[in-house]
């Protein structure tokens, strides 16, 4: 054998050696992920089955209560209910008063529980729940509208027996004063003798029944209701107000002016049974034209004085120092 072949052939050897171990190094590696891969699956199915076998650690988030309104909701000498009129779904509300929202359920629910069993409490929906919307309406509590048109509620209502005081707008600018707030309503309806020194910080009292259908139309109708000033709102009101008695007028002439025809050829006709028809049917398009006018202009008022609660809302008095 030449020197040459004899080099050439332990080159190659070496070279084999090189491969078969660099093969042996890649088949460990693939073992083990899939070892990996299979173990995972094993212990995910296995802790799926057996959740007690995860533990998570997650803040619970907590409401510490002022002596005040503890003393308050650990002396109630009978039940009370509070109403509290939220979405169910948060994801309608802007950002900023997701997180209030749950502040507030956290609120309720620890003087829920420092009270034991001496409130009832109720969370609704009005947008979707057609009863709690016409009681919202009729406690006063006012909707508003997210920056993408969509309406909701937010306030509550203390009760007790006949004695009734609501918030009828939340509203995070308030958070820090909402405490004492709803502990001094509470106060207020459960009292035997309602003092003056008891007065609610802001805008809660005894409530003032609304629309909701008109307070919702004036929303839509005014997406930029909260920098709208209240003047040119109303003047808007007034204008399509006035289109209506237009609108309502040129009918009723119509009508009038038929009456009129039918009246006078029943008197060419000297028939009396025909002229006391004619002249009723006369007298009852009058009647109709004045209900319709007074309709209105009664609408017109309600819309103005729902326009101006919409626009006081959140605005009626000071926080509590």
């Amino acid at each position: 054998m030449r020197i040459s072949d004899v080099g050439k052939n332990n080159f190659y050897t070496r070279d084999s050696k090189s491969d078969r171990a660099s093969s042996r190094t890649a088949i460990l590696i693939a073992a083990s992920f899939i070892l990996g891969i299979a173990f995972s699956s094993a212990w995910y199915l296995r802790c799926s089955k057996n959740k007690e076998a995860v533990v998570v650690y997650e803040s619970v988030a907590s409401v510490a209560l002022s002596d005040s309104t503890r003393s308050i909701l650990q002396h109630l000498a009978s039940p009370l209910e509070i109403r509290f009129f939220s979405p169910t779904k948060p994801m309608i509300l802007p950002e900023k008063l997701r997180g209030f929202v749950s502040r507030i359920e956290l609120l309720l629910t620890e003087c829920e529980r420092v009270a034991d069993g001496k409130i009832h409490m109720i969370h609704s929906d009005p947008q979707t729940d057609s009863a709690a919307k016409s009681i919202a309406g009729d406690l006063g509590v006012l909707p508003s509208s997210g920056t993408d048109g969509e309406i909701y509620y937010l306030g509550l209502a203390v009760l007790y027996g006949k004695r009734t005081e609501v918030i009828s707008q939340l509203s995070p600018e308030w958070e820090a004063a909402l405490e004492s707030d709803l502990s001094r309503a509470i106060l207020r309806v459960s009292a035997s003798a309602v003092s003056p020194a008891l007065s609610v910080s802001r805008a809660m009292a005894s409530p003032t029944p609304i629309d909701p259908e008109v307070s919702e139309e004036l929303l839509k109708m005014f997406p930029d209701l909260e920098s709208r000033p209240f003047n040119d709102a109303a003047k808007t009101l007034r204008e399509v107000a006035l289109e209506e008695l237009k609108s309502a007028t040129i009918e009723m002439q119509t009508k009038v002016e038929a009456s009129q025809t039918a009246l006078a050829v029943a008197r060419e006709q000297k028939n009396e049974s025909e002229q006391q028809a004619a002249l009723k049917r006369f007298q009852g398009v009058q009647h109709e034209q004045a209900k319709k006018i007074k309709q209105i202009t009664a609408r017109l008022q309600e819309r103005i004085t729902v326009l101006q609660r919409l626009k006081n809302a959140g605005h009626e008095t000071e926080p509590a120092k």
